[in-house]
């Protein structure tokens, strides 16, 4: 809601991804709060405690263009989609479950259809239960093509470099989702 009631420009809501969510609030915290926001980490040789000043609007999202269709089998494919904030905030496998079935979850939201040669299974059709049957007869080789799509899923991601205060010691830190740049 705050991020459709900031925006000047016509956009549904149901289209906007996870990313498109994070990065706009990112930028209206920017601009309503300022630029600036003070982290706190831990060195990872002594412990001390390091304020780290990060600039809000050196953070970017890059979006690569990744083929979404995912061969699975010589006669299978699977289309795949970027899900949106919409369809995984309602999904209760994400929202609800363990980190195991917020995964299945993730993933059934990313799933678009299968295809084969001759017909289109739209997965949106689909029960539960036969997504469940899905996924479960593919092979660790076939999940790992799914899970390095959605791994390669956009994200808000900023790489943080600081010297400890106390010992010295350069610190990298990999911030990722909007909770660690608040």
């Amino acid at each position: 809601d705050t991020v459709t009631s900031c925006i000047f420009e016509n956009l549904d809501r149901k289209d906007l991804k996870s990313y498109d969510i994070e990065y706009l609030f990112l930028k209206i915290r920017a601009k309503s709060v300022g630029e600036k926001s003070t982290l706190l980490f831990n060195c990872k040789d002594c412990n001390t405690e390091n304020k780290v000043v990060i600039n809000i609007d050196e953070i970017e999202i890059d979006v690569k263009k990744i083929n979404n269709i995912i061969k699975i089998s010589n006669e299978i494919s699977v289309e795949m989609k970027h899900p949106t904030f919409e369809s995984i905030s309602k999904n209760k496998k994400i929202v609800n479950e363990s980190p195991t079935q917020q995964v299945f979850g993730f993933i059934q939201e990313s799933i678009s259809a299968v295809l084969t040669e001759n017909e289109r299974f739209d997965m949106k059709d689909a029960t539960d239960q036969e997504f469940q049957e899905f996924i479960e007869s593919m092979t660790q080789d076939q999940f790992s093509k799914i899970r390095e799509y959605i791994e390669n899923i956009p994200k808000l991601s900023h790489k943080v470099n600081y010297a400890c205060t106390n010992c010295k010691k350069e610190n990298d830190v990999t911030l990722e989702g909007l909770q660690s740049f608040l």
